[in-house]
């Protein structure tokens, strides 16, 4: 079942290269993978050796423990994909506005789209046609 789950979320990942919205739900699925597999640690019996009378993790338990490295780079694919949605959103958002602006302008008319944020504004394109 776990290895299936990781299956699936090794495909989402590179289906989110090209649909960042797939990325951003294996990303999703690797946090929750971490905590799966971080929980048995707990439940898993002789994960740990005692050494005067300090608990040591052996190489099974080290062997979960990596998951924490998975934890950290889910947040970094969750971030990265989240932005490359944002983007192509907004790209086709300002597409969708050139395509109603044609019909209002009148033609040889000049649209500018302005991005503007608490600093400044910015010209993202110039539309005429």
């Amino acid at each position: 079942m776990i290895g299936a789950t990781e299956w699936t979320a090794a495909l989402l990942l590179i289906i989110g290269y090209f649909k960042p919205k797939a990325g951003i739900l294996a990303g999703i699925i690797l946090v929750g993978m971490f905590f799966t597999t971080s929980s048995m640690l707990i439940t898993t019996p002789d994960d740990t050796i005692v050494f005067h009378g300090i608990h040591y993790m052996n190489n099974l338990g080290l062997f979960l423990f990596k998951d924490i490295i998975s934890f950290g780079v889910a947040f970094y694919l969750i971030s990265y994909f989240g932005k490359k949605a944002i983007l192509s959103e907004n790209k086709a958002n300002s597409q969708n506005a050139a395509f109603l602006l044609r019909d209002v302008v009148p033609p040889s008319a000049s649209v500018y789209l302005v991005k503007q944020d608490a600093a400044r504004a910015t010209l993202v394109t110039e539309i005429t046609w």
